[in-house]
């Protein structure tokens, strides 16, 4: 099916007159975007959340995006809309293109996410693709869902590259903002024999059972809801957090309590001017650093717990 993709531009003082025009023509689905939210949003977050500004329009207007059947009475229909909407206000802008086509991008990203190798121990697979695995690499099968974590993102990179540098074998492992659960279910595949993998994200909670569930990885990882170390009073070989800097300076005194002696934190999730601040707090706190990875604009620091 083709459709018409249209686009209102307007200043917001004629957003309510819009909206009434919009539903004369029946059009009762529409896409808003504009400043207000983004800055309703950051006004409004949870701390554990970070507003990229590249979100922002960086203009005082209000987006309305719609699609309609293309046919012979919705083209005539948008060009009257555009004269309506012209008639409340000559400040209305109105742009159309035809001969578009609908995609369901949950399912057309698929296309693009292949099998890949990361570090020198893992391939990431799709769960949906079939893999030779002719190098004898550690197989993550991954389906990310709506949940962070393929692996591509150079933050998940570092982390994967951290953690095949440390004995794993039978120890115990703690995943903070387990995303997709990809780190909790590579920590399994390195021989940790004990994992909790915790996210505060309901969504991202599910997306992580059915990834561990896919690995074959149930006996060793427990998916559970929560906010940083507050659900566990267990004590950890190692401590896991690929989250935002600011959450991970709250974290570091939490994991020196959660951490067996010379247990070790890795973060990640850190943009490159914040990397003195984690470092500093890391130190403040007694950790030794043991390694730190760049990548792009991201970089990854280990730590060892002082005894």
């Amino acid at each position: 099916m083709k459709w018409i993709e249209i686009t209102i531009i307007s200043p917001y003082q004629y957003e309510d007159l819009i909206y009434s025009t919009l539903y004369d023509y029946n059009i009762f689905t529409f896409e808003v975007v504009d400043d207000r939210t983004v800055d309703e949003v950051e006004n409004t977050k949870p701390y554990w959340v970070e507003i990229d500004n590249d979100l922002k329009i960086g203009q005082n207007k209000l987006y309305i995006k719609t699609l309609l059947e293309e046919n012979t009475e919705n083209q005539e229909g948008v060009k009257n809309l555009k004269n309506d909407l012209l008639k409340i206000s000559k400040d209305i802008e109105l742009i159309y293109r035809q001969n578009c086509e609908e995609y369901d991008w949950s399912i057309e990203w698929k296309k693009f996410f292949k099998p890949f190798e990361v570090g020198d121990k893992f391939v990431i697979v799709p769960s949906w693709e079939d893999y030779d695995n002719i190098s004898n690499k550690l197989i993550l099968n991954i389906d990310p869902g709506m949940a962070f974590g393929t692996g591509s993102h150079e933050t998940t990179s570092i982390c994967l590259s951290m953690l095949e540098k440390l004995d794993l074998q039978n120890k115990k492992v703690c995943d903070v903002g387990t995303g997709s659960g990809i780190l909790a279910i590579a920590s399994a595949k390195l021989g940790a024999d004990s994992i909790l993998a915790i996210d505060i994200d309901s969504q991202s909670v599910k997306t992580a059972k059915e990834n561990v569930d896919i690995n074959n990885c149930n006996d060793k990882i427990k998916v559970l809801s929560g906010d940083l170390l507050s659900s566990t009073s267990e004590k950890y070989d190692l401590i896991i957090a690929n989250i935002l800097p600011d959450v991970i300076i709250e974290l570091i005194p939490q994991a020196v309590e959660k951490l067996k002696n010379n247990g070790y934190l890795l973060v990640s999730g850190i943009i490159l001017e914040k990397k003195d601040m984690v470092m500093k707090e890391l130190i403040k706190n007694d950790f030794q650093i043991v390694l730190d990875i760049d990548k792009g604009e991201w970089t990854g620091i280990l730590g060892r717990k002082n005894v």
